[in-house]
């Protein structure tokens, strides 16, 4: 049985209080669930949540050169995916670019986790 992700913008942030509630009761029904962030800090004493901002570029780049070097054809699908859905213009393309690279670190950090693709 592999892990439930649940990923927010911010996991710690004040208005996010349901979704360490509904997570706490996934965990009573005997889930596993781990909590991912986008942003956000870890309050002294509260849960560790993996994030994906924050992280030093060479870790954004591992993922792509693991991603690269496991699936280069879903990768390549991603990418083309992430040029072709994004708002017009230079600005649109650089941004979905960053975008692409949260996905992958994100992806990345769901497989060390052992979150499996759901088959739903």
């Amino acid at each position: 049985m592999s892990a439930i992700a649940y990923l927010v913008s911010d996991y710690h942030a004040p208005s996010h209080t349901f979704v360490r509630r509904e997570v706490a009761a996934l965990r009573a029904l005997g889930e596993t669930v781990v909590p991912f962030s986008i942003r956000g800090t870890v309050p002294e004493g509260a849960e560790p949540v993996e994030q994906v901002l924050g992280r030093s570029p060479l870790a954004h780049l591992g993922a792509l050169i693991g991603h690269l070097l496991r699936r280069p054809l879903a990768l390549a699908g991603a990418w083309r995916l992430a040029c072709s859905h994004r708002p017009p213009g230079l600005r649109g393309l650089v941004w979905s670019q960053f975008h692409f690279i949260e996905a992958a670190t994100l992806a990345a950090l769901f497989r060390r986790a052992g979150i499996a693709r759901s088959s739903a």
